[in-house]
């Protein structure tokens, strides 16, 4: 099973396959001949396994930055990854959590509906909900009527809900938030520094 991605200077189009690797290179053949050979992007191949089920999403957290989380029931159930920032003049105020939903297959609706109760039980500034698949119109109304978040530091507005698909992950668009010198990536953090000790050695008997 795999994606092939084409697009130009203006737009990137993705078209997703699910063929015979055998059938591939023709496909691809036919698809440059639609879009020319100079728009293709990129090919991504995966397989479905018991062992495996989790890679693609992990990659796919790997492309926003962000940091796996276990599979769990309750408030979590449905987060897929986080990124943590400090939005907040207090340095003592929690760090705020960007909430992720990765899906491989077919999205909908639904989907998005699931993301936006994750966002409200875990009372998280922004839900992300990456796809494989294009949304559609009705996901991204749903998504928009959800509201925005207000960055404390700077005022600034960021939509609560975002949709993200691999091709534009790989175009190269971001997730909107606060960033940079606005707000402090809390995703990974550094580990303290070990303090060295003296080493003492015994007296040595001559």
């Amino acid at each position: 099973m795999g994606t092939l991605y084409y697009g130009d200077n203006l737009d990137i189009l993705s078209r997703h396959l699910a063929d015979d690797p055998t059938a591939s290179h023709y496909l691809k053949l036919l698809l440059d001949a639609v879009f020319g050979a100079d728009n293709f992007r990129s090919e991504i191949v995966w397989q479905r396994t018991a062992e495996n089920k989790y890679q693609f999403q992990w990659w796919a957290l790997g492309l926003v930055g962000a940091r796996p989380v276990e599979q769990k029931k309750g408030a979590d159930g449905g987060v897929d990854g986080k990124i943590l920032f400090r939005d907040h003049p207090d340095p003592k105020q929690q760090p705020h959590a960007i909430v992720f939903s990765v899906k491989g297959g077919g999205v909908g609706v639904k989907d998005v509906r699931e993301i936006d109760s994750v966002v409200k039980k875990t009372g998280a500034a922004i839900g992300v909900l990456i796809s494989l698949a294009e949304t559609t119109k009705p996901m991204r109304v749903e998504a928009v009527n959800t509201g925005s978040y207000t960055s404390a530091f700077n005022g600034q507005k960021y939509p609560r809900l975002q949709l993200l698909t691999i091709g534009q992950l790989l175009a190269g668009m971001p997730v909107k938030r606060p960033s940079g010198n606005v707000a402090v990536d809390e995703t990974f953090k550094k580990a303290p520094k070990a303090k060295a000790k003296s080493a003492t050695h015994p007296e040595l008997e001559l």
